[in-house]
């Protein structure tokens, strides 16, 4: 089994495919409108890096997706991951919001800076101590650019800052989630999507 006729496999059994990226899928669940259906093709995907070392070390915290279950085929190099289902949204507060992360975790600005303005988003930054716990321990396991080598060294295993709107999402209620803070590829910071061939196949899963 591979995650293309994996999702293939679903897809046909009712479970729409509501995004991609270049790595993963997101499915809906047909067991609860509450969750939603992770299947990664590829292991170098710098969302498991996130997985092991923050979404599970602060699973109680507010900004950390609520996982439900997690399985991972190494043979077959894919993920499948249940977690809670959350929103993009897009208006003004919402947006200043993911920009205060975005600062804070590129070292924009300082961390008295930071809190001095996310005071203002109570809605969204919710516990103000667990969200700086863990943009820090992002923030410490980010390469940055001019650190990279591309010549020397694998560049899957590089983790540039990957901030865009759709990987801050948010709950009903307005809280701030960070879903996806790392790529391995630096020209995949910019604010769109490239989908590959990878994305291409899954869309046509749809038809």
């Amino acid at each position: 089994m591979t995650a293309h006729n994996l999702i293939k496999t679903m897809t046909k059994r009712g479970n729409a495919i509501v995004g991609v990226g270049c790595f993963a899928a997101a499915l809906e669940s047909t067991v609860s409108v509450d969750k939603i259906i992770k299947i990664g093709n590829d292991l170098n995907d710098k969302w498991l890096d996130y997985y092991y070392e923050i979404c599970i070390k602060y699973k109680d915290a507010l900004c950390v997706p609520k996982i439900h279950s997690f399985y991972e085929d190494c043979t077959h190099g894919y993920y499948v991951c249940t977690m809670e289902k959350l929103f993009y949204y897009t208006d003004e507060h919402t947006n200043a919001a993911k920009d205060l992360v975005r600062q804070y975790i590129s070292g924009s600005i300082t961390k008295h800076e930071w809190l001095d303005k996310a005071v203002e988003y109570p809605k969204h930054f919710g516990h103000l101590g667990q969200f700086l716990q863990v943009m820090d321990n992002i923030k410490e396991r980010s390469d940055l650019e001019d650190e990279c080598c591309y010549e020397d060294e694998d560049v899957y295993s590089y983790r540039h800052l990957d901030l865009h709107n759709a990987n801050i999402l948010s709950r009903a209620c307005g809280q701030l989630v960070i879903t996806d803070p790392w790529c391995s590829h630096s020209y995949l910071m910019e604010d769109t999507y490239t989908l590959d061939d990878w994305a291409s196949k899954t869309l046509g899963y749809v038809a």
